[in-house]
Formats: structure tokens, sequence, C-alpha cells
């Protein structure tokens, strides 16, 4: 009765462990892809300041233009 009670604590706490385990990579993956997340705004934020105090009307204009240019041939 003892060596009974013992393995099935033994395998309890090997199955809270595991589950434990695969929720705390979870969280670590989650984490991940929030940083990564955030580099990308930041990312994007920084090009578009960049781009904002470089770029005239004429250049502004031309890579709108070429913009749609690109998406239309994508779409077709």
């Amino acid at each position: 009765l003892v060596k009974e009670a013992k393995t099935k604590t033994e395998e309890y706490v090997a199955r809270r462990t595991s589950l434990a385990e695969q929720k705390i990579a979870q969280a670590e993956r989650d984490a991940v892809g929030e940083v990564r997340s955030s580099a990308v705004d930041i990312a994007i934020a920084a090009a578009e300041k960049i781009l904002a105090s470089k770029v005239t009307a004429k250049t502004s204009s031309d890579l709108f233009k070429a913009s749609v240019q690109d998406i239309k041939s994508r779409l077709n």
C-alpha cells in the first residue's frame, strides 16, 4: 500500500512537473514573440521619423507612385 502510494505520488509529481515545464516554455515563446513585435514596431517608427525628416515632397510623391505601381503589378 505504501509502495503504491509512493508510486502514484511520484507519477503525479512527474506529470505536474511536465505540465509546468510546458507552460514555462509557452510563456517563453510568447515573450520572445512580444519582444520581436515590439522591435519591429520601434524599427518602423524610427524609419518613419528618418524618412519624414529627409524626404522632400517630390521624393515622397515619387515613392508613393512607385509603391502604387508595385502594388498594381503584384495584384495583376
